[in-house]
């Protein structure tokens, strides 16, 4: 396995999750810029279906990668119609929720499930903490030993489990990496 200068993750399990405020907003110029980043390391991207942050990506990578390189996962059938007549490909992830809430959920753990690394943007503009969505979709990449990095004025802490590293993504965006310390360091770099 090959590790890069860029956290240590591999292409050889190359999906990246994007993820973050609903009502958050990240510029066109640096969605182009992650989406062309990742792209040319052979990731495959997948995002959600909320306005915000996701929206940023959605639109960024319908307009840069073929639609069988990347899936939006939805907690909604309603979400699924909008989003594939908007012309971007879509999944159902949830079926037989409770509630609305509870299907969010599940969508959001299992993109964070299929994916083996996180970009997440938290930070919510309108109250400046992180939102309830930011925070499942940090604690499932943690819970299952994934790398992230994380753009937020609000970084979480390292602990004994946790490597916490400020840093930038691709020269594009400053914020954190984060690695759980069971997962080995970079042991080789790779040009990229």
């Amino acid at each position: 396995m090959k590790y890069n200068q860029y956290g240590g993750w591999s292409t050889a399990q190359g999906v990246v999750c994007f993820a973050g405020s609903r009502r958050g907003k990240v510029n066109e110029k640096a969605c182009d810029a992650l989406v062309q980043s990742f792209q040319r390391l052979g990731f495959r991207f997948l995002v959600g279906c909320a306005p915000g942050v996701d929206q940023c990506f959605r639109q960024a990578l319908s307009g840069l990668i073929p639609s069988e390189r990347w899936t939006v996962h939805c907690a909604f059938p309603s979400r699924v119609q909008a989003i594939k007549k908007a012309g971007s490909p879509a999944i159902c992830m949830v079926s037989n929720a409770p509630s609305a809430a509870a299907a969010l959920h599940r969508r959001t753990v299992t993109m964070i499930s299929e994916g083996s690394f996180l970009v997440l943007f938290p930070d919510d503009p309108a109250t400046g903490a992180w939102g309830r969505g930011s925070q499942l979709a940090f604690n499932t990449a943690v819970q299952q030993h994934k790398r992230a990095f994380i753009v937020t004025n609000f970084p979480p802490l390292s602990t004994k489990q946790l490597r916490v590293t400020a840093g930038t993504l691709f020269g594009v965006v400053s914020g954190y990496w984060v690695s759980p310390l069971d997962v080995p360091a970079r042991e080789e770099a790779v040009r990229v």
